[in-house]
């Protein structure tokens, strides 16, 4: 739920800039974090233009199994390793911001409590023991990893 409200703040209103995104397409799902890699795969598989999907981590794991269905439905072109769909469509890049479930739940009044109710237990979304690197070797994705932006902007 983070990237997106991270790009409604940045993104909008559109730019005109060459360089910017020429469609920005947004889903959250029923709790906000539900089939957004699924979604994304069917938007990319119906548009003329390669597509990047931003996500958040916890998003990513209510949605794993979207990776499965990608990496048994891809076509690899020739240059690129990014998945496509189908033979016809553009490929499909995800970029996860693994952020340790980014702490959407500290935005209730009920974190200023803390330890005294137990938020970390009831209300914490820790994903930092689930590794996105074994995931896409585990459905024969490619994978690049990034800690830093100009490691990002690499990737």
């Amino acid at each position: 739920s983070m990237p997106v409200r991270d790009a409604e703040f940045f993104l909008y209103p559109r730019s005109s800039s060459p360089s910017g995104p020429s469609d920005v397409a947004v889903n959250r799902g029923a709790s906000g974090i539900d089939g957004i890699i699924s979604s994304a795969a069917g938007y990319a598989d119906s548009s003329d233009n390669p597509t990047t999907l931003v996500v958040g981590d916890l998003a990513s794991l209510h949605d794993l199994n979207a990776f499965h269905t990608i990496a048994r439905s891809s076509v690899h072109t020739q240059h690129s390793h990014t998945p496509s769909l189908s033979s016809h469509s553009p490929p499909l890049t995800t970029v996860v911001v693994n952020n340790d479930g980014g702490g959407i739940f500290s935005f209730l009044p009920i974190a200023k409590h803390g330890n005294d109710v137990g938020f970390e237990d009831f209300f914490g979304t820790p994903t930092s023991s689930f590794a996105f690197d074994k995931a896409a070797d585990a459905f024969g994705l490619p994978y690049e990893g990034a800690s830093s932006f100009d490691e990002f902007k690499e990737a």
